[in-house]
């Protein structure tokens, strides 16, 4: 079951890097998450589940200047999601916390461990696997939701089963503005196996 979940969610990764896909016009009765504990990120979520016996989450992390209900709709998953029965988890940013709706990736105050918008999403994950009775968690982003994805699962490696960062750069390539105009020009300052290193051993590989 768990590997026919794993190839469901990869086709489904290769439907959001196409953009020559037809809109899907799948009618989708998100609801609202509104209470999940701590929100230092000030982020909003919502979600789909389509029925009671869904027992794996996927959460999507969209891009700049995207609605994470729009993308979801545009990409299919809302489709595979009734489809393959699993919940679906959309995390929101706002033009408050930054003015192209990006996930402030580039933030040491928003993508360390247990801090900002990287402690909301992990808090919204929690809940729905508390309310849902969830056995896994999948993870996908695109672009800045991309960058997002890689915070989290450097952070919380055994929270997912698998996840998938999309024209996202690696977490920790930048930590202020500056850093990730650098980063998304030049890519990061970590070498391949620096970042392979940080990957599989966490906060305690990323140098301060």
């Amino acid at each position: 079951m768990l590997s026919t979940i794993k190839h469901i969610f990869w086709v489904s990764l290769l439907l959001i890097s196409l953009p020559t896909l037809a809109i899907s016009q799948t009618l989708a009765n998100f609801q609202p998450l509104n209470s999940f504990g701590d929100n230092p990120g000030e982020l909003t979520a919502s979600y789909l589940s389509p029925s009671k016996q869904a027992k794996s989450l996927v959460v999507l992390l969209h891009g700049c200047v995207q609605k994470g209900e729009t993308l979801a709709k545009q990409s299919g998953f809302v489709a595979l999601a009734k489809q393959y029965n699993f919940t679906l988890l959309l995390p929101q940013q706002s033009q408050k916390n930054n003015v192209k709706s990006c996930f402030n990736w580039f933030s040491e105050q928003d993508s360390a461990k247990d801090q900002g918008e990287v402690l909301s999403i992990k808090n919204m994950i929690s809940a729905v696997k508390t309310q849902a009775g969830i056995e896994q968690v999948y993870i996908a982003g695109l672009s800045a939701g991309g960058a997002m994805t890689s915070a989290l699962l450097t952070h919380y490696p055994d929270l997912f089963s698998a996840g998938a960062v999309i024209a996202g750069l690696p977490y920790p390539c930048a930590n202020d503005l500056a850093k990730a105009i650098s980063c998304m020009r030049n890519g990061p300052s970590q070498s391949a196996i620096e970042l392979v290193s940080i990957a599989k051993q966490g906060n305690s590989a990323i140098k301060k």
